[in-house]
């Protein structure tokens, strides 16, 4: 007589946790992960203590951050993107992603010229970005 086990994770839709499942287990699907993926399934990773998917989204952001520096003279930021980023690898611990975040957001709220300076975070922006910043100030 074989016993049946069930492990269920009620706040994750089943979609999110094929997603969280692919990332992981597919390295095609790993290679393919963008910033909005990893966006999506961070905070499961986190919650749930997914490490290799931990690991793998601080890759993904990690290198979206360094990106958007270098092209923003020709691409526009997604600011939504960078603030959302950078507040979810302070909540997650992750240090190579919160350094190189942090590092772009520090320089955009110390610049004063337009459209890519402190004039580009809105409220909610800052409202999201709160905790990190205080903790960055504690830091320095």
């Amino acid at each position: 007589e074989s016993q049946e086990r069930q492990i269920t994770f009620p706040d994750i839709m089943p979609e999110l946790w094929d997603d969280m499942l692919k990332f992981v287990q597919d390295l095609q699907a790993a290679r393919k992960m963008t910033m909005a993926d990893a966006l999506r399934v961070l905070p499961m990773y986190d919650k749930y203590q997914f490490n290799d998917g931990k690991g793998l989204c601080e890759d993904v952001m990690e290198e979206y951050f360094k990106e958007t520096i270098e092209k923003e003279k020709k691409i526009p930021p997604d600011v939504d993107a960078m603030v959302e980023g950078t507040a979810l690898a302070f909540e997650a611990n992750l240090s190579r992603a919160l350094l190189a975040g942090s590092n772009y957001i520090r320089m955009r709220l110390c610049q004063k010229s337009v459209p890519y300076g402190r004039t580009m975070f809105t409220e909610e922006h800052m409202r999201r970005l709160v905790p990190l910043l205080l903790h960055l100030n504690e830091g320095h």
